[in-house]
């Protein structure tokens, strides 16, 4: 029952299958941008058509009435309707743009009840004609005003309970009544469907985009990222180093007699030993270090705001892990490693082939060691192979 119920709620909601809340804000912060802008020319453009439909009144109304119709449909909601559009171009303004969004058609309906009241005893299909006006305002809360569902049900319920709720008290035919009652239902489901479909295809197409960039940058193998994605980094930091007069340090590292143990053990026991040296190499780094697979079994760690001396702990740090790490499925795993540190006038191409030639180094020494550029390191081997 349990699993059935979820999966219910999985396919209303794609973002439930994951479930954490940071998914949900990134999802928001995805969708604002255009969300700000349907708003933005949705209630520009309803605050025209309302100063339109005043000049059309002119023609229709009473001088009693009037003077309340101009008063509400050009000059209270048009102004209304502007000021939020003119909030969109701020994004401070969200919140607050959000909840006068949601408010507005709540005001609308309710001075659109009050004309229809005013012209009861006027010729009835005006009273009716105004009195219609909440099928579209529902309509508009769902489909086209930009507000997200949880909104525009909260801001429709509304308008539907004041409504309901003339409607009983006018004493209106029961026929009648039944009849508004049939509009209103289909309004209210066909706004609630349309609203729905629309934010679950948002949702959607942000999920298959985030799929999408995670293939992009990261390698699936071992969840880190991949090649092109740490090349990107290492040219951010070429510039930061530049624009701040700061360093940053590489570390690339390979594992040691890698094509013995796939030739002994096989490539699953090989995709093993990545994925589990992977998860060593993530937890042995700060949250602002970047952690790639350059290729292969090689791996390289950019450290920001790192010197070469501190990178170097660093990488002993991680190769003392691994060395003591148990793969179980596979010999006892060792790991070589080069470090170099940013220098003026560094490409990517430059600061990598250092490292590099630095690995290079280690390897030719015997590995299971560090060395890094300009200072030569022996690391004694603690455990015999």
């Amino acid at each position: 029952m349990f699993k059935l119920m979820r999966s219910l709620l999985v396919s209303f909601d794609p973002l439930r299958e994951n479930g954490s809340l940071s998914l949900k804000k990134e999802f928001e912060a995805w969708d604002q941008p255009a969300r700000m802008v349907q708003i933005r020319i949705i209630s520009f453009l309803t605050g025209l058509l309302y100063v339109i439909a005043s000049y059309i009144e002119r023609d229709i109304l009473s001088l009693d009435t009037l003077s309340f119709a101009t008063s509400l449909h050009l000059y209270f909601l048009p102004s209304l309707l502007f000021f939020i559009s003119a909030m969109t171009f701020f994004q401070r303004l969200y919140k607050p743009m959000i909840l006068i969004l949601a408010i507005s058609p709540v005001l609308a309906n309710m001075g659109n009840l009050y004309l229809t009241e005013l012209l009861r005893s006027s010729p009835i299909y005006l009273s009716e004609l105004y009195s219609t006006e909440v099928y579209l305002i529902v309509i508009w809360i769902f489909a086209i005003s930009g507000l997200r569902f949880s909104y525009a049900l909260v801001s429709a319920s509304m308008c539907f309970v004041m409504t309901l709720g003339y409607q009983v008290y006018s004493l209106m035919p029961e026929e009648i009544f039944y009849l508004h009652q049939l509009w209103m239902f289909s309004a209210f489901s066909f706004g609630i469907v349309t609203a729905f479909i629309l934010e679950k295809n948002n949702k959607r197409i942000f999920l298959d985009a985030r799929k999408l960039e995670q293939l992009a940058t990261i390698d699936k193998l071992s969840g880190l990222y991949n090649r092109m994605k740490i090349e990107t980094y290492c040219e951010i930091e070429i510039e930061r180093a530049k624009l701040y007069n700061e360093t940053f340090s590489l570390i690339l590292i390979d594992i040691d007699y890698f094509k013995e143990i796939n030739d002994t053990y096989g490539h699953n026991t090989g995709d093993r030993v990545i994925e589990q040296l992977s998860k060593i190499l993530q937890k042995s780094v700060r949250r602002i270090d970047y952690v790639g697979r350059w290729g292969g079994e090689e791996f390289l760690i950019l450290l920001p705001k790192t010197t070469a001396q501190q990178a170097f702990h660093i990488a002993e740090s991680i190769r003392v892990t691994i060395m003591e790490n148990d793969f179980s499925s596979a010999r006892n795993i060792t790991i070589s490693a080069g470090i170099t540190e940013y220098m003026n006038g560094d490409t990517t191409e430059k600061i990598i082939q250092r490292a590099d030639e630095e690995l290079y180094k280690a390897k030719e020494s015997g590995r299971n060691q560090i060395q890094m550029y300009d200072v030569p390191f022996f690391i004694e081997m603690q455990e015999q192979r």
